[in-house]
C-alpha cells in the first residue's frame, strides 16, 4: 500500500509524513528556498507562480484559477488511520533514538541558537523519521531517514541569537553543521529480529 508514495519529491513526502502523524498542513514547515515555495508575507507558502487574493472582511476566500476545484481525494479516512497505525509500528533502534537525542542536544548546545530543540521536538523528529521509512517502503528507520527530515522538522523550532542573526548566520547553516558534526550511527541497516 505505502509503496505508491515511493519516488515522490521531498515536499510530497514531507506533507504525507505530516498527514501520517495527524498534523495539519505541512507547507508551513516547508522552507521556501529548498521547496520552491513563495511566501505571501503572512507566513503561508504557495507554489511558485501561483498567487492568492486576500479577501476583504466578510468576503469568502477564492483562489485564483480554481485550484481547489481540481483537488481530488487520494484516500479516505480509514486508509489514513490504517497508514498512521502502520507508521507507529515502524521499528526504530536504540542507536537511531540516541542519534536523534544527540542531534537535539547539539542544537541546545550551539551558541548561535537562543532556542534549540526540545525533548518534544525530538519526538517529532522520531515520528517523521518513522513516516519517512514507511514512505520509502521499509519497516525500520535508518540514519538517512533522520537526516532527510531533520531540517524540515527542526527549522521552525530553532531560534538564532541576535548576535548570530546580525552576524549573517542562518538556521540552515546551524542545521547543516549539526548534521555534519553529530556522528551517524552504523550499521545503516539495523537488525531487529523482524
Amino acid at each position: 500500500m505505502h509503496g505508491d508514495f515511493a519516488g515522490h519529491d521531498h515536499l510530497a513526502q514531507h506533507v504525507a509524513g505530516q498527514a501520517l502523524l495527524g498534523r495539519g498542513a505541512a507547507a508551513a514547515v516547508a522552507r521556501k528556498q529548498n521547496m520552491g515555495w513563495d511566501g505571501d508575507g503572512l507566513g503561508r507558502g504557495f507554489p511558485c507562480g501561483q498567487s492568492v487574493s486576500v479577501p476583504a472582511a466578510g468576503q469568502k476566500f477564492q483562489p485564483r484559477h480554481g485550484l481547489l476545484d481540481r483537488v481530488q481525494p487520494v484516500m479516505d479516512q480509514n486508509d489514513l488511520l490504517t497508514m498512521q497505525a502502520e507508521v507507529d509500528n515502524i521499528y526504530m533502534s536504540d542507536e537511531i533514538l540516541r542519534y536523534i537525542v544527540e542531534l537535539s542536544q547539539a542544537t541546545r548546545k550551539d551558541a548561535r541558537l537562543a532556542l534549540g530543540l526540545s525533548p518534544r521536538a525530538s519526538l517529532a523528529v522520531a515520528g517523521m523519521a518513522r513516516a519517512a521509512a514507511y514512505l520509502s517502503g521499509r519497516e525500520f528507520v535508518v540514519p538517512q531517514d533522520v537526516t532527510a527530515i531533520f531540517a524540515d522538522t527542526a527549522h521552525h523550532r530553532l531560534s538564532l541569537t541576535e548576535q548570530a542573526r546580525t552576524g549573517g548566520e542562518t538556521v540552515e547553516n546551524v542545521i547543516a553543521d549539526v548534521l555534519h558534526t553529530v556522528p551517524r550511527p552504523r550499521p545503516e541497516k539495523p537488525t531487529h529480529g523482524r
